[in-house]
């Protein structure tokens, strides 16, 4: 059994973090336990673990210790980041650049958006060295993934209907926004949108 402890912090991050743990799960003979770094916690670390550090800008302070104390017990690091040259791209043993360009606001989509590409790439590359999906699913999921981009589209598109709803819930006193599994991290992060 491989464990695999995730470690993040950014409220960007957050979500995509959710999304990760969710994805993971679904892996078999993977361990999956959390870390929050503003916690410093003493964790069993074994030299098969995998720390994924996610983090938008590769600066965060807690997310950075967490990368360190996890190689000083010999466990492999790979960060999900956002800025080239950071301090965690350059201290992770592997990086996964999401290249969503400079962060604009603290609630940035596309930092979230890449980080959850990131994600399901990962899950997808995994579950497939792991022997626990074939060539032909693979080759969909992948295919699968290349279509975000004009769904997006799509979804733009309709402009005119999305600016009606809003303006039609501009004055709600309370918004929910509720949801389980994968859905979960979908909620959190719109509700961090709208908070902001």
């Amino acid at each position: 059994m491989v464990s695999l402890k995730d470690i993040r912090n950014e409220r960007v991050s957050w979500g995509a973090f959710v999304d990760i743990m969710h994805l993971l799960s679904s892996l078999k003979n993977i361990q999956k336990k959390s870390i929050w770094p503003a916690f410093r916690c003493v964790w069993n670390w074994h030299p098969s673990s995998l720390a994924i550090i996610v983090s938008q800008s590769g600066e965060t302070a807690d997310s950075l210790a967490a990368l360190r104390e996890a190689k000083e017990h010999g466990v492999r690091t790979l960060g999900i980041v956002n800025v080239v040259g950071s301090s965690i791209a350059r201290e992770a043993d592997n990086v996964f650049y999401t290249l969503a360009g400079p962060k604009i606001s603290v609630a940035t989509t596309k930092a979230y958006s890449t980080q959850l590409i990131a994600a399901y790439t990962l899950a997808i590359q995994f579950a497939k060295v792991r022997g626990e999906i074939t060539d032909e699913q693979y080759a969909a999921y992948i295919k699968e993934l290349q279509t975000i981009p004009d769904k997006i589209r799509k979804i733009l598109e309709d402009k005119e209907r999305i600016q009606w709803f809003a303006a039609k819930q501009a004055n709600a006193k309370d918004v929910f926004f509720i949801g389980r599994g994968i859905d979960y991290a979908i909620c959190l992060e719109g509700s961090l949108k709208m908070k902001e």
